[in-house]
């Protein structure tokens, strides 16, 4: 990430979704997909879009109160799928520059959506290792929604603010609109996210439903992810 920026990172499952993966060749593929694969890959989709909308909103915040913010997108598939099918979604995705951090390759795009307009920055690391991802959505300052057992794992590590639900982003990003404003109290908001990387209480999080994450059953929390 850019030094000083506060990141946001989210995972967008794709690779085992998308038709191009599975084989929709014939007929008896395509009935397949569509019984396995076709509902998981709209609900993958339209978690993304409806995660995005907010965060668009929160990097206008930003913007505002020009504070740095860099918005990670942890795939398993190259952006020119993702550009693909997220079209019907109402997204449009402008791929630009590509960088390695040393790790793992990024590419840089433009991410607009019909309701926010703008154009929003997103930083996709796409078709990597998994324990890279896992590390880098660990890392963030703040972790969206993740879900699954890949995205519980990144929740228990995770040294930052974890938004558990779509929810719990629209409130937070709400806190975030009100304050852009108020430079106190935008300050006081990342301060927050500071004070939940310091407090060891606070890496290792419980999640509903799971059994609570012993803290000496983890190495420790993730360290910084490689910069840009």
């Amino acid at each position: 990430r850019p030094k000083g920026a506060v990141q946001i990172a989210m995972h967008l499952r794709l690779g085992d979704l998308v038709p191009e993966m599975v084989g929709e060749g014939d007929e008896d593929a395509q009935k397949r997909y569509k019984i396995h694969f076709s509902d998981r890959l709209d609900e993958s989709l339209t978690n993304f879009k409806t995660a995005f909308d907010m965060i668009a909103r929160v990097a206008a915040a930003f913007k505002t109160r020009k504070s740095a913010l860099h918005v990670l997108v942890v795939t398993d598939s190259p952006v020119s799928v993702v550009k693909k099918v997220a079209e019907p979604y109402g997204l449009k995705v402008q791929p630009g520059r590509s960088y390695n951090d040393g790790v793992a390759e990024h590419t840089v795009a433009k991410v607009s959506s019909a309701e926010q307009g703008a154009d929003v920055e997103l930083d996709f690391l796409g078709d990597s290792n998994p324990l890279v991802g896992a590390h880098c959505l660990s890392a963030a300052d703040v972790l969206v929604a993740p879900t699954g057992n890949f995205g519980l794992m990144c929740e228990a590590l995770s040294r930052g603010r974890v938004l558990d639900s779509n929810e719990a982003l629209r409130a937070w990003a709400e806190q975030i609109t009100q304050a852009q404003d108020d430079g106190t109290q935008f300050a006081g908001l990342l301060d927050e996210l500071s004070s939940a990387e310091s407090d060891p209480d606070k890496v290792f999080t419980s999640v509903e439903g799971q059994p609570s994450v012993n803290a000496d059953g983890w190495a420790t929390a993730a360290p910084e992810c490689p910069q840009q």
